[in-house]
């Protein structure tokens, strides 16, 4: 029999073990890495969010003074070209009260609608703030010259002015000539709202039964006019089926 080689493997040993320690220690190193590579791109998350947030919410401010330097800028413009409107709306209502107390001379009334006339060059309401003012001083000349210019800017606004203000003086064949002029400016087709008001003031008696013979006339030649298209007729049928159906009870399937 050979001899036994007796070989001491405690160095090797020793050495494996601190291989594995190291070892360990590297995947201890790894994990830690690891975690702090998490936290930071959670953090890198975060961070993003929070700068897309704060980069839209720029962008909206950015947005908002933009727009309150427009609105600025248009109400800038609205005041320079119309801001003396609302001043002669105030004046027509002014010198309507003044005339009901008489505490304010003619003289002043004529001045002040003078100088608005020429502050608002193209608005209606001046000419006929100066017609108004002249009527009440009885100045037959003017009032006629200053209706006549009113009408020229705005015959519909003008008539339904002056029918106002005559209700309100219970000037009634004036009113009745400023009323009637007014509907017949109007297009029977295209009724806006505030002819729909004046029809339900007129009908509910605000301006007299003698206004109301007025509305019924020019209404009735509404009527005339529209049954002269040949669709009126039809197109009333039905609407007026339309609406009976929408109230017939359904009967059930039972």
């Amino acid at each position: 029999m050979s001899d036994v080689i007796s070989v001491d493997l405690s160095p090797v040993i020793r050495g494996l073990e601190v291989v594995n320690d190291n070892v360990a220690r590297v995947n201890q190193q790894v994990l830690v890495v690891s975690q702090q590579g998490e936290q930071t791109r959670s953090r890198l998350e975060q961070l993003y969010q929070e700068f897309v947030a704060y980069v839209t919410a720029d962008a909206l401010r950015t947005e908002l003074q933009l727009a309150e330097t427009r609105l600025v800028k248009v109400r800038q413009e609205l005041d320079q070209r119309f801001g003396h409107y609302s001043d002669v709306r105030r004046r027509v209502t002014g010198i309507l009260q003044a005339t009901d107390v008489a505490i304010v001379r003619q003289e002043t009334m004529r001045t002040a609608t003078e100088e608005l006339m020429l502050a608002a060059p193209r608005y209606w309401l001046a000419p006929s703030l100066v017609a108004l003012t002249a009527w009440i001083a009885d100045n037959q000349p003017l009032a006629e010259r200053a209706l006549g210019e009113a009408l020229n800017r705005d015959s519909n606004k003008t008539a339904l002015l002056f029918s106002l203000v005559c209700r309100r003086a219970k000037r009634t064949r004036a009113l009745l000539h400023w009323l009637g002029r007014y509907f017949l400016l109007q297009n029977p087709q295209a009724l806006d709202r505030e002819v729909i008001i004046m029809l339900d003031a007129v009908a509910n008696g605000v301006f007299g039964s003698t206004a109301q013979e007025v509305c019924l006339r020019v209404s009735s030649g509404w009527i005339n006019e529209l049954e002269q298209a040949g669709s009126f007729l039809d197109e009333q049928r039905r609407r007026w089926s339309e609406a009976l159906d929408a109230r017939t009870p359904k009967v059930g399937a039972d």
